[in-house]
């Protein structure tokens, strides 16, 4: 997915809405999604804004540096759309049981923050970066990559990132495994390719 802007948004909540947006038109569900690459870039504009979306198949996308030409032998859909981005997203209704959505993950946002303190001993960052993450996820586990960032990265803001609007590439892969309990690796860096 590219995102052309010229506005500081959230690629979480572009990333978020897009996939809401395939959801059961273009994919069946967005729980089968594996693999996922987003940017933002410049547009020709502020009054011009648009996305790209690739849907490839059987080619997991494993470097931040990829950019759609290097998929182009396994796209089976490309899509643009000309239209005004919006980052915002709807939460959760109240009743809804997030684990449903999100499988073994049950963890509080206070909870992801404490591990996240807990493993951070840096500065905050306040330049633009490039996020990698995986996450690890067990056998019956359908959750769904987007809720899944949503989840961890989020909780990164003012312990590692002043801001999630930092975030100009985002790489998001799932990993199935036999454990049933779910883990997560992120890899950030700045634009100078200085690894956190």
């Amino acid at each position: 997915m590219n995102f052309y802007t010229c506005r500081n948004l959230n690629i979480q909540g572009l990333v978020k809405n897009t996939m809401d947006a395939l959801n059961g038109i273009v994919i069946t569900d967005d729980d089968r999604v594996n693999s996922l690459l987003a940017k933002i870039k410049p547009s020709g504009g502020p009054e011009y804004e648009k996305t790209t979306i690739d849907v490839v198949t059987s080619k997991p996308i494993l470097s931040l540096d990829k950019t759609r030409e290097d998929f182009k032998d396994y796209k089976v859909l490309t899509i643009e759309v000309d239209a005004v981005l919006e980052d915002r997203f709807l939460p959760y209704p109240k009743t809804m049981n997030v684990s449903g959505v999100v499988g073994v993950n049950t963890q509080t946002d206070e909870e992801i923050s404490e591990l996240v303190t807990n493993q951070y001993d840096g500065e905050i960052i306040n330049s633009e970066v490039e996020v990698a993450a995986v996450f690890y996820i067990g056998p019956d586990d359908k959750g769904d990559i987007d809720n899944y960032s949503l989840n961890y990265l989020n909780n990164l803001k003012g312990i590692v990132l002043e801001d999630i609007r930092q975030i100009q590439t985002l790489l998001l892969n799932k990993v199935n495994t036999d454990i049933d309990t779910l883990s997560v690796n992120i890899d950030i860096k700045e634009k100078d390719y200085k690894y956190i």
